[in-house]
């Protein structure tokens, strides 16, 4: 009797420590998930960052082409004379296309 006592007692100080282990993985996993969460906001905020700037630049660009225009247009006025070129010293910076479109709402 006492051995079979032992036996369940060893049984339950194992099925403790598997219950501790499970509530730190638990614990683990949510906050895993606020940093995912965190991380996608993140990412959704930089995206949204980066269409801004494409706008600017879009927008500046054409600006410069205008001034360019309006450069040259003074600078000869004559159309025989060769315009001034401007070299392009832009940085590339990727189409909409290149990034991910299927990206699911924001969990809240």
């Amino acid at each position: 009797l006492q051995s079979l006592l032992d036996e369940k007692k060893e049984i339950l100080e194992k099925h403790q420590e598997v219950v501790k282990y499970g509530k730190e993985l638990a614990d683990r996993c949510v906050m895993q998930s606020k940093e995912i969460q965190d991380l996608y906001e993140t990412n959704r905020n930089l995206l949204g960052a980066l269409a801004e700037m494409r706008n600017v630049k879009d927008t500046l660009a054409a600006e410069l082409d205008t001034l360019q225009q309006k450069m040259n247009a003074v600078a000869d006025p004559s159309p025989s004379t060769p315009k001034i070129v401007q070299e392009d010293v832009s940085v590339p910076i990727p189409s909409t296309s290149d990034l991910p479109s299927d990206l699911p709402p924001s969990p809240s």
